[in-house]
């Protein structure tokens, strides 16, 4: 049926609006306080650690690991250090074991061409591929970016270097 609605009813849906987008403002608000406080406790756990474990580093490795996955509800994460021109796992996390031990025992090229964790090292900021199987890396003939694909049914992936001053470490 056609028809005006009466000006009680337009201020009345207008109050409602209001009171929801207040309302979805409040929930994005919280959202965003429960995640700085995600981080701010990641922050201080490393930082004990950092304390700690001068001489072992990797329970520290292992540490950042664990919150970054969490922090980004990832599956999957894996830590790797710069060393004579190639990338270093130095922990990994969630992987299936196979995977894992391929990743340990084989180096990557220091290579922006052929992968993004390589990308993110040599350009010394964060990269990420939203889809693996359509980005450039997708068939560079790399096994790691092929055990990825098949044994973790990895898809998405962001590469975040760790940077002392300006250098990737």
């Amino acid at each position: 049926e056609v028809g005006n609605l009466d000006d009680h009813r337009v201020d009345f849906l207008e109050t409602l609006a209001e009171h929801a987008a207040l309302a979805v403002s409040n929930a994005h608000s919280f959202r965003a306080a429960q995640q700085a406080q995600a981080q701010q406790s990641a922050l201080a756990e490393i930082l004990r650690l950092i304390s700690k474990s001068r001489a072992d580093t990797q329970p520290l490795f292992d540490a950042i690991l664990e919150h970054a996955t969490q922090l980004c509800d990832a599956h999957f994460g894996g830590l790797m250090l710069v060393k004579d021109g190639m990338l270093e796992f130095a922990a990994v996390r969630n992987a299936n074991p196979q995977f894992a031990a391929f990743l340990r025992e084989n180096p990557l090229p220091l290579d922006s061409r052929l992968s993004i964790s390589a990308k993110a090292a040599v350009e010394c900021c964060a990269q990420q591929v939203v889809d693996r199987e359509k980005s450039e890396f997708a068939r560079t003939g790399q096994a790691h970016g092929e055990y990825a694909s098949q044994l973790e049914a990895m898809r998405t992936q962001l590469a975040v270097p760790m940077l002392s001053g300006d250098e990737c470490i």
